[in-house]
């Protein structure tokens, strides 16, 4: 994923981005455990606005 790059690359704000479109994905093919983890790591990469909102709701579908 290419979040991973910008990650591993010291560039967690350019991250958040491709996670939350990872994490949306995830839900919308089902994979709620994976739209958890994801949504999990985008909050913590210190998604803000708009992105961290879609992660925490995921994360509440996730925790459902």
């Amino acid at each position: 994923m290419l979040a991973d790059h910008f990650e591993l690359g010291g560039l967690p704000a350019r991250a958040v981005g491709w996670v939350v479109e990872a994490a949306l994905a995830a839900l919308e093919g089902g994979d709620w455990d994976r739209a958890l983890v994801l949504s999990q790591r985008g909050v913590r990469l210190g998604a803000t606005g708009q992105q961290r909102g879609q992660l925490l709701l995921i994360r509440a579908y996730g925790s459902l």
